[in-house]
C-alpha cells in the first residue's frame, strides 16, 4: 500500500487536505486525479472525506476509510496554514506522494506541475 496526501489550496492561502491510504502512486492516485478531479468544488467533496482508502473515479466510487479505523486521527492535522505546511507533512503522514490542487493544475511536489486542466 502507497499512501499519499490530496490537497487543494484555498483562496485564503491555507492547504484543506485528504489522508489516501491505498495506491497513491502517479501512475493510480495521480492518474485518476488528473483524469477525473479537476472540479474545484468536487476536489472539496473528496477531500472532505479526510481518510480515503481507494479513490475512485466520483465519489461514489471512492471508499473511505471507515471511522473505527481512524478513531485516533484528528481531521484538523490534516489542515495547514500554508503550502509549504502540506508539503513539509509528506513525511509525518509517511505518505509516498503528495498531490495538490492549485490554480487549475495537479502538482506532485513544491515547483513540479503533472497536468494543466
Amino acid at each position: 500500500m502507497t499512501s499519499a496526501l490530496i490537497g487543494i489550496l484555498e483562496d485564503d492561502g491555507r492547504v484543506s487536505s485528504a489522508y489516501l491510504s491505498l495506491d497513491g502512486y502517479l501512475d493510480s492516485a495521480g492518474f485518476c486525479l488528473v483524469k477525473n478531479w479537476q472540479d474545484e468544488d468536487r476536489i472539496r467533496e473528496l477531500i472532505s472525506l479526510n481518510y480515503i482508502y481507494a479513490l475512485g473515479i466520483d465519489m461514489s466510487s471512492t471508499q473511505p476509510i471507515g471511522n473505527a479505523d481512524v478513531a485516533n486521527e484528528d481531521p484538523a492535522d490534516l489542515a495547514f496554514r500554508d503550502e509549504d505546511g502540506f508539503w513539509s507533512s509528506v513525511f509525518n503522514w509517511d505518505a509516498s506522494y503528495a498531490y495538490l490542487f492549485k490554480n487549475g493544475k495537479w502538482n506532485i511536489s513544491p515547483k513540479l506541475v503533472i497536468c494543466s486542466a
